[in-house]
Order: C-alpha cells, then structure tokens, then sequence
C-alpha cells in the first residue's frame, strides 16, 4: 500500500550535504526524504514531477532511516545516483 506523501515548504534535513554535492546555483528543486517531498521554492509543479519523487519516496522506502542511508550513497556514488534517476524516469 503506498503511503501518502506530504508536502513541506522547508528545505531537507540534509540540504547542506546537498549543497556540498551539487552545485545548485540559479536551480531550485524539490528534494524526496522518506516520504516528505520538501518544495523550499514554493513552487507549483507538474503532475510527472510528483510521479517522480514517489518513485524516489518508494526507493527510500518511504523511512527517514533509510533515506538518509539512500541519501548518503546518492550523494557519494554516481552510478547509483544514475540508476536511481533513470527508474525514477
């Protein structure tokens, strides 16, 4: 049963390793952690978007534990952070 996905307008947990990863100047995305979809720009976004970060909610197994576990290893390792993107797609 999928779990409902809620909505902050807050950055996550880990945006500064984010930050630290990715260069994020003049972007503004959305970030999945467990299953909070965390939306820091306000933005209004498409439906496929959505679809998308469930797919990231659902490989995190929608836990705040294993998501920082994912997080890590999407952050540190390109090849996982590749397939990742690609199933999410």
């Amino acid at each position: 049963m999928e779990k409902e996905v809620e909505i902050k307008n807050e950055y996550p947990p880990n945006y500064e390793e984010i930050e630290k990863a990715f260069d994020l100047t003049g972007k503004r995305p959305v970030f999945m952690y467990g299953n909070v979809l965390y939306n820091p720009y306000r933005l209004d976004f498409e439906e496929h978007i959505l679809v998308h970060e469930k797919v990231h909610a659902e490989q995190q197994n929608y836990s705040i534990f294993s998501a920082k576990a994912w997080w890590d290893k999407y952050l540190s390792n390109s090849e996982f952070r590749l397939e990742q993107e690609i199933e999410a797609y």
